[in-house]
């Protein structure tokens, strides 16, 4: 993509950091942006994130060609590729 390309991507990069600039301004003012950087919020985007990395590691990467008709309803979802692979 061109916006990631060196004229570009300098002023969306200065419009990047003036937003953390205004929110970490802002976030003293508001009880929901305090919340969002606290620690309660950390600990459960965390573990979203690992759940969903977990889930995304069980489940089978393949391309759209290959044909899982003749497979089980568990080996569609792909969890038994852990222990296959």
């Amino acid at each position: 993509m061109d916006i990631y390309r060196y004229p570009t991507n300098v002023p969306a990069g200065l419009v990047f950091i003036a937003l953390i600039l205004l929110f970490h301004v802002y976030s003293r003012k508001n009880s929901l942006l305090t919340w969002f950087s606290g620690l309660e919020a950390s600990i459960t985007s965390l573990t979203s994130l690992l759940g969903m990395v977990i889930l995304m590691g069980l489940t089978r990467q393949l391309s759209p060609v290959v044909d899982l008709s003749s497979a089980g309803g568990v080996a569609r979802l792909g969890f038994m590729q852990m222990t296959v692979s």
